[in-house]
């Protein structure tokens, strides 16, 4: 969806707990990185589930990131936002299964997180 606010989505703590957080370094980099480009790299995914509440898939630190930035008056453009098809009219519990499966696809992941994502898939 093109020009979606941001200001519009909800971060459930279920969905951002979904996966081991971040360390305070790994915040601070990412929000560094941010800084310094003056930009977001990666896309805020969302989706509307079947209460129509729309909420955070992928992206929950950089949208605590923009909104603790927006506060201190930073210039920082807003991120881009993308809705994830698939998981419109879903329950929270897919959204779930989504984030983990999604996590442990990305090349970019470190090991320890991706086992942390599979462990929390077969646990529960």
């Amino acid at each position: 969806m093109h020009g979606h606010a941001v200001d519009s989505l909800v971060v459930m703590d279920e969905l951002a707990n979904a996966l081991r957080p971040l360390s305070k370094n790994e915040i601070e980099s990412l929000k560094s990185g941010i800084i310094r480009d003056g930009r977001f790299h990666s896309k805020i995914l969302w989706c509307r589930l079947s209460d129509g509440s729309e909420v955070v898939c992928d992206g929950h630190h950089r949208l605590l990131i923009w909104d603790e930035l927006k506060a201190d008056g930073s210039e920082v453009l807003p991120p881009e936002m993308a809705e994830v098809q698939s998981l419109r009219g879903k329950q929270v519990s897919d959204v779930v299964e989504w984030i983990r499966q999604n996590q442990i696809g990305r090349r970019n992941d470190e090991s320890l997180q991706s086992l942390y994502a599979i462990g929390k898939k077969y646990n529960e």
